[in-house]
């Protein structure tokens, strides 16, 4: 039997369930905080290594494509998260707190580079950018899933068992990835650029700016609202679910992009984000809190494939290369707002989050003009650019 054609439900499924992993000790704060003396912001800087060593995780693996299969990475970080998960629910200290998660981030950083740089080895035509949006859709839900897995099972059980249960799934996915993924070997004649010749060059540097604001947005977002929201923690659970509403936007992303463009779409997304931010900054109502979960989302969900599609438009060349350093660059975002909130109070947070995408407007602009003038010199032709488009 041909388990291969279920590859894009399984690469959904582990998308979803490995990026749950950022978000799952968000909800776990006040808990751990509790059990270990500590204040939250210490058990903060948990969820900070975890998001710092996926990201070295990121780099590494990705680095490895080129060497071994799509299948043996991908399977060799499934049974590693397995074993780095059990060891994060048996942690009794802080400081083993703080050692396992680093260890777990590092393993699940196997997946995401390896996965979009197999999707575009198996896949082709239209279905390449609807399976581009759909991982990265599952990255996104991961980030209210996590939370609300997290939140239901310590309240349910106790904590140690959020982190069991995902060693558990991870096992299962171990197991199942073994006939699904296919065997593609790998092309050992490609000269690999540095990371640094990579993410210097104009625009990608400018891609990758904007890449550094937009998980930290979001997991900032949620980071500060677990640390001063004052109501009871059902409401707290709402937000985040209702939130997962701003997840549609995504699954017509591919839809979007065919018919206004990428840099269009990408501007949509940025008008949810400002939109969310600026909700909760001046009026901190429950009802705005819902809003600006489900807005600021809906902006995520629409911001990360773009990018990523825009990325690979860029540099097709070395397009795993320099997706694997988009996903570095994304999680040290992720690992950066925490830290940031430690010293923020939560109204000042999300004025900075909309200001950083108010300049990524500017970006935006500056990536089109350069983008327009290269292809203009490709074509031997000099005129002026009128409008974005893409």
């Amino acid at each position: 039997m041909n388990f291969t054609k279920y590859l894009p439900v399984y690469l959904f499924l582990v998308g979803l369930l490995v990026a749950c992993n950022i978000y799952t000790l968000i909800p776990l704060y006040p808990v751990l905080s509790d059990q270990f003396s500590n204040e939250q912001s210490a058990i903060a800087i948990g969820s900070s290594l975890f998001t710092l060593s996926y990201g070295v995780g990121l780099l590494v693996f990705g680095s490895l494509v080129t060497r071994f299969a799509h299948k043996h990475i991908i399977l060799f970080g499934m049974l590693s998260a397995f074993i780095t998960s059990i060891f994060v629910g048996f942690s009794s200290s802080l400081e083993e707190l703080y050692i396992t998660r680093t260890l777990q981030g590092f393993s699940l950083g196997s997946f995401a580079p390896v996965a979009f740089s197999l999707c575009y080895a198996w896949f082709s035509g239209k279905i390449l950018p609807i399976m581009i949006t759909a991982l990265n859709t599952s990255f996104l839900i991961a980030g209210i899933v996590g939370q609300l897995w997290s939140s239901y099972i310590s309240l349910s059980l106790s904590w140690p068992y959020v982190y069991l249960s995902f060693a558990l799934v991870y096992f299962l996915l171990f197991v199942f990835g073994i006939p699904s993924i296919p065997l593609i070997r790998p092309s050992l004649k490609i000269k690999q650029p540095s990371f640094i010749e990579i993410g210097t060059k104009i625009p990608l540097l400018f891609c990758y700016i904007i890449v550094f604001t937009l998980l930290a947005s979001i997991v900032g977002y949620y980071d500060a609202l677990q640390r001063s929201f004052t109501g009871p923690p059902s409401e707290l659970f709402l937000i985040r679910f209702i939130g997962l509403i701003g997840i549609i936007p995504s699954l017509f992303n591919h839809i979007f992009i065919e018919r206004i463009g990428l840099y269009k779409t990408f501007c949509v997304g940025l008008l949810f984000g400002c939109s969310g931010f600026t909700t909760v900054y001046f009026t901190t109502s429950v009802l705005s809190f819902y809003l600006s979960s489900i807005a600021i989302v809906a902006a995520i969900s629409i911001l990360i494939p773009t990018i990523i599609l825009l990325i690979g438009s860029i540099e097709v060349k070395h397009r795993t290369r320099a997706i694997s350093l988009y996903s570095f660059i994304l999680l040290m975002g992720a690992s950066f707002s925490p830290v940031l909130n430690n010293w923020l109070p939560f109204s000042h947070s999300m004025l900075l989050y909309t200001c950083s995408f108010l300049v990524n407007f500017l970006l935006l602009w500056r990536i089109s003009l350069s983008r327009s003038r290269s292809k203009e010199k490709k074509n031997g032709i000099s005129q002026p650019i009128s409008h974005i488009s893409s």
